[in-house]
């Protein structure tokens, strides 16, 4: 069996922990847990926390990321070049042709365990929203942060890119268009792409030339 490049293993792992969520759902093994996070999330609902979690799924929704995704390829390719940028947008596009088929094999119906507070359409599981912020945001926070001197500084913007993809995920569950699994699953999903992505962009990536002069 052949050895999987230590580059891919997260992605590898990723797409496992996704694959077994996946089948408890098919299962059926995730309906009693769904049913009560659901549930315990809609406790929380209130005007002002509506409106708010209303703005931060706006993010997550095609409208607004097909136009994030183009803005944020043009300051890839001034911050680190065509060759990354072009990864970039390959990964967001075909990340959404990804998340399209999921939803249409697992084929899951919306929740109606609770009254929908937004609009949702489609298919449930994995939730679009979250596997397409992974991808939007999660690759591009990784790629622009990368050249940085500043170690700590990555850390803090990398933890609040990756802290507002983890709320457009709550936000979905919180508006009762997604089980607690669906989100979890897109986040799986979106960051297993991303970790993909990464590997091979750094696999493809022109080597730099060995130092000239003698040793």
């Amino acid at each position: 069996m052949p050895k999987v490049p230590a580059a891919f293993r997260p992605a590898l792992a990723l797409a496992g922990a996704f694959l077994l969520l996946a089948v408890l759902e098919e299962l059926s093994f995730l309906e009693g847990v769904d049913a009560r996070g659901i549930l315990a999330v809609a406790e929380w609902r209130s005007a002002a926390l509506t409106s708010l979690m209303r703005a931060i799924s706006w993010f997550g929704d095609g409208n607004a990321m097909a136009p994030l995704a183009f803005l944020l390829t043009g300051w890839i390719a001034r911050a680190r070049g065509r060759r990354a940028a072009l990864g970039y947008f390959l990964s967001a596009l075909t990340g959404w042709a990804l998340y399209g088929v999921l939803k249409a094999v697992f084929a899951r119906p919306r929740p109606s365990v609770v009254p929908r507070l937004d609009g949702a359409g489609w298919w449930s599981f994995p939730s679009g929203h979250a596997m397409s912020s992974a991808i939007i945001f999660g690759l591009a926070v990784i790629l622009l942060t990368d050249t940085t001197a500043y170690p700590r500084r990555v850390v803090w913007i990398r933890g609040v890119v990756f802290a507002f993809i983890l709320a457009v995920a709550f936000s979905r569950v919180y508006l009762g268009v997604h089980y607690p699994s669906d989100v979890v699953a897109g986040v799986l999903a979106g960051a297993g792409w991303t970790s993909a992505t990464r590997a091979l962009m750094d696999r493809q990536a022109p080597q730099s030339p060995p130092p000239s002069g003698r040793p």
